[in-house]
């Protein structure tokens, strides 16, 4: 792939791409890697650049979204709280020097020292990567007894099962057929966790969001489009 960079006003740096697969420009912007255009290998950079001179405003919206996104649950600061579905964070001082971290019994425990201030950058970490233990714990504990439990009800077929701490996607299912999901499923109501899931099996027997795909997904659920507005209205956190 061929790459540019270009710098916007008002926006930052912006990733053009070429690649021998992209049939149309496409414009994304996403957690960590930023405004990114890709675009057909026969196609001029500077279609590319007017490309992102005329989506200046979806851009920065993207942007902000991500950067509340980014912003939201960063600061813990107060103790015995529910911080997942079976997790409640216990925050606990020590005369040691270290900040500690464990997950057990229901609990996300931070042992600090008491000279250091709970909303610290060292405490605060350290309590994301508990809160992300806890929720591939729990993840680990349920998402693959349903993907199978829903694969055998309807009837489909996947290779395995993969969880991540995803930054952009609650699912996906790749060409071979496995199905990834995003740990944070574990903080959304049940029966958005089975959308997502039903979502990705889906696509092992359609591969795009085509007219079959819908039609396959609504056969086996209540309301595919309802449910995928709801989804929208959860944000995956940047931990």
């Amino acid at each position: 792939m061929n790459k540019k960079k270009m710098k916007v006003k008002g926006i930052g740096e912006v990733s053009l791409v070429k690649s021998k697969r992209a049939k149309k420009l496409t414009l994304s912007v996403r957690p960590g890697r930023g405004p990114r255009v890709t675009l057909p290998k026969h196609a001029s950079y500077s279609v590319a650049k007017s490309f992102v001179n005329n989506n200046k405003q979806w851009i920065r919206e993207c942007l902000d979204k991500i950067r509340e996104t980014e912003n939201t649950g960063k600061l813990y600061d107060t103790d015995k709280i529910k911080i997942t579905c079976k997790h409640d964070l216990r925050l606990v001082t020590h005369d040691k020097p270290e900040v500690i971290t464990s997950v057990r019994e229901g609990v996300i425990e931070i042992k600090y020292p008491g000279f250091n201030d709970v909303k610290s950058e060292k405490v605060q970490t350290a309590i994301k990567k508990g809160i992300v233990e806890a929720l591939r714990k729990e993840a680990w504990e349920y998402l693959p007894e349903r993907v199978e439990e829903l694969a055998g009800k309807y009837g489909f077929k996947y290779s395995k099962v993969a969880l991540r701490n995803n930054k952009t996607r609650w699912g996906s299912c790749s060409a071979y057929n496995n199905i990834n999901l995003n740990i944070q499923l574990m903080n959304l109501p049940a029966h958005l966790v089975d959308y997502v899931i039903l979502h990705e099996l889906v696509h092992t027997v359609h591969k795009n969001h085509g007219p079959s795909f819908w039609s396959h997904l609504g056969n086996i659920t209540s309301d595919a489009g309802g449910l995928a507005k709801e989804l929208k209205k959860y944000r995956i956190l940047y931990f």
